[in-house]
């Protein structure tokens, strides 16, 4: 074991194999890691980690900014061989291997959560080579600062926006160059304060922009992302808007920008990097909310069929209340008792005031939380799992986060359709998960959903709410769709093509992983 103090630093090689344990007893590091001599990725930590194991060899330096800070080498594999971080072949760009060279199945849980993808940074903000800025009004002030939100040491592109400020751009020209390109553009930000910032809009294309693909990620603009901290933009074509011209698979990605919209006040939002991500682990998670009973003759006969286990977060004020629409208690406890996730919804359909609707704050909402939980742990026990929580009607803050944490929250999904990206980091984003909203779609739709998985390696977050024979009325899904979805995604996990994960399960990976910010890690 090797123990540093401040201002000290320490370097060697972390072999293929091994784990690097990183024990901060007080104060706080900066851990780099490099292949080849080139800077890969870099942490501020103020807590212990570890890292590791991987499949081929890296060097680290790890300097204590403050405090006492011990590392320690372990050479003996903690997991088998095929549970180390794969990594794409070069040779292809497309097949996973392991350390042997042969390729890593998705079966077997072996993949880790994010895949392990090796994504391209098209520009990591260690400098502002290739990075120019256009305003609309008053023109913001752009600087590169050593120190971010992120941590000390972590360098990030800082852009303040005073009030008169239209729209400012951080432009990225000619960084890509990649031929028939058909995946996503990602950019990492920082936002300080979401009730400042309008949307953020990404925009990737060919030279000048002849042909682009753009996606607005709204922010205060809607009820989809009213948090702040770290969040996750991408445009592509899963997220685009209808004036996508990009041709995907044909035309080139050369140019990529990103649009800030502030509000009248002006706003603040920190750029880390441009990220076009690999190909991540296929995963699918079923979730269900409220209470309906077509869950015991719809849902479970399904799952049982497929081989799967999902996740049911319960209205617990609809528990007994008519036996033709609710569950009963014992209900809930047969759900459980077949091995599902039970999470709470909450008492009853009452949605957090976010400042675009709803009549609940933050305190209110969370006080429901608990009571369902605590009625819900009456009836499972320790098999009820409060890490997973899916927001009514969508509904969530800044606020509404913090207090909810306080109360063991460490996943939730919220209502905007789409994939994620864990390949990538998932941000503070893993509080406001997208999803696939089933009652809204056709079996030729729910296919498309589940090859653009497989294809782009992402993370799907299905939402069921009742599941009737017909569907097709309010926020019902037809009982045959379900079964098609169960089939569809029992197939892929069998096949070895992709896996299904409870929400619990999933939160449990992507903490281990460290795809989520530091904030969340040291809750």
């Amino acid at each position: 074991m090797t123990t540093i103090a401040q201002g000290e630093r320490a370097t060697n090689t972390l072999r293929a194999g091994q784990q690097l344990q990183v024990t901060v007893s007080s104060g706080s590091a900066l851990v780099e890691r490099f292949i080849g001599g080139t800077l890969i990725d870099k942490d501020a930590v103020s807590a212990s980690v570890r890292y590791g194991p991987y499949t081929e060899d890296l060097q680290y330096r790890v300097t204590c900014i403050s405090g006492l800070i011990s590392l320690e080498l372990e050479s003996a594999l903690r997991a088998s061989p095929d549970a180390m971080v794969a990594r794409f072949s070069d040779a292809t760009g497309s097949a996973l291997v392991g350390p042997d060279g042969s390729p890593v199945s998705w079966a077997g849980n072996l993949a880790s959560a994010s895949g392990q993808a090796r994504n391209r940074v098209l520009k990591r903000m260690l400098d502002t080579t290739g990075v120019t800025a256009a305003n609309s009004g008053t023109a913001a002030t752009v600087t590169l600062e050593a120190n971010s939100p992120w941590g000390i040491g972590v360098p990030a592109y800082k852009v303040v926006m005073p009030a008169g400020n239209t729209w400012h751009e951080v432009q990225l020209t000619g960084g890509a160059n990649i031929a028939a390109f058909d995946g996503h553009v990602a950019w990492r930000i920082w936002v300080e304060d979401y009730t400042a910032v309008s949307q953020v809009s990404v925009y990737a294309g060919t030279s000048g922009y002849g042909r682009f693909v753009h996606h607005n990620h709204h922010i205060s603009a809607s009820n989809l992302n009213r948090y702040n901290g770290e969040q996750i933009a991408v445009a592509g074509p899963l997220r685009a808007v209808q004036s996508n011209t990009f041709l995907h698979g044909a035309d080139s990605l050369v140019d990529t920008k990103l649009r800030i919209t502030p509000g009248a006040g002006g706003a603040t939002v920190w750029v880390r990097d441009v990220v076009v991500p690999g190909l991540g682990r296929p995963t699918h998670a079923i979730t269900h909310d409220d209470a309906s009973v077509t869950w015991i003759s719809n849902c479970l006969p399904a799952l049982a069929a497929a081989g799967l286990l999902a996740t049911f977060g319960v209205n617990t004020g609809q528990l007994g209340t008519s036996p033709t629409l609710y569950l009963s208690s014992a209900q809930v406890a047969e759900i459980a008792a077949a091995g599902h996730q039970i999470s709470s919804h909450n008492v009853d359909n009452i949605t957090h005031a976010d400042g675009t609707g709803g009549t609940q704050d933050a305190a209110t909402y969370t006080a429901a939380f608990v009571t369902a939980s605590n009625t819900l742990a009456g009836i499972v026990g320790d098999k009820l799992d409060t890490t997973f929580h899916p927001w009514v009607q969508g509904r969530n803050t800044q606020a509404l986060h913090d207090s909810m944490r306080s109360r063991g929250l460490r996943i939730a999904r919220g209502v905007d359709n789409g994939h994620d990206f864990p390949q990538i980091g998932l941000g503070n984003n893993i509080l406001a998960l997208k999803c696939q909203s089933l009652h809204t779609m056709t079996q030729a739709q729910i296919l498309a959903a589940v090859e653009a998985t497989r294809k782009y390696g992402l993370l799907s977050v299905w939402m069921v709410h009742e599941v009737t024979d017909a569907g097709g009325v309010g926020v019902e899904s037809a009982k045959a769709n379900y079964q098609y979805l169960c089939q569809l995604i029992g197939e892929e996990v069998r096949a070895g093509r992709a896996v299904h994960r409870t929400m619990g399960h999933l939160a449990r990976e992507l903490y281990a992983e460290r795809l989520v910010p530091a904030a969340l890690l040291a809750a």
